[in-house]
């Protein structure tokens, strides 16, 4: 999760997710799981599927590059 800029909030959070092969996830299914979970500040705003995170050399995930 990284926090991105937004004109009326400041930041809010977005969430990239690498799901599992064969699954096929929904944002809202999802959003509503966290809605449970999470308090209302922590919950991202936006999902992003992808199949690899870029990563460093000693294997960090480089949010700069998320971004």
């Amino acid at each position: 999760m990284i926090g991105v800029q937004h004109p009326l909030k400041g930041q809010v959070i977005k969430a990239f997710i690498i799901p599992e092969e064969g699954h096929d996830p929904d944002k809202q299914e999802l959003f509503y799981f966290l809605k449970d979970r999470l308090a209302g500040y922590k919950l991202p705003e936006a999902f992003v599927f992808t199949s690899e995170l870029p990563r460093g050399a000693s294997g960090k995930i480089l949010k700069r590059l998320l971004q």
